[in-house]
């Protein structure tokens, strides 16, 4: 998972951890221990929060499904 790619969205969209929570219906600390790499990304929590980023299929692919270089 690319998490500075997802940092990056969520900034440029404005959106805090906690909003990216709130819009997924995710816990706030299951998007924190995702977002620190502590936790591994779920099929489930990736389609939450892609719906709640409104992310393109391309992007989603980006994020969620591509090795980091």
């Amino acid at each position: 998972m690319n998490l500075i790619k997802l940092k990056d969205i969520m900034q440029t969209k404005n959106i805090t951890a906690y909003q990216l929570a709130k819009k997924s219906g995710l816990s706030q600390s299951g998007v924190s221990y995702i977002l620190n790499g502590k936790r591994k990304c779920t099929l489930e929590s990736s389609v939450r929060i892609a719906n709640a980023l409104k992310l393109t299929s391309k992007q989603i692919i980006d994020i969620f499904y591509k090795e980091e270089k």
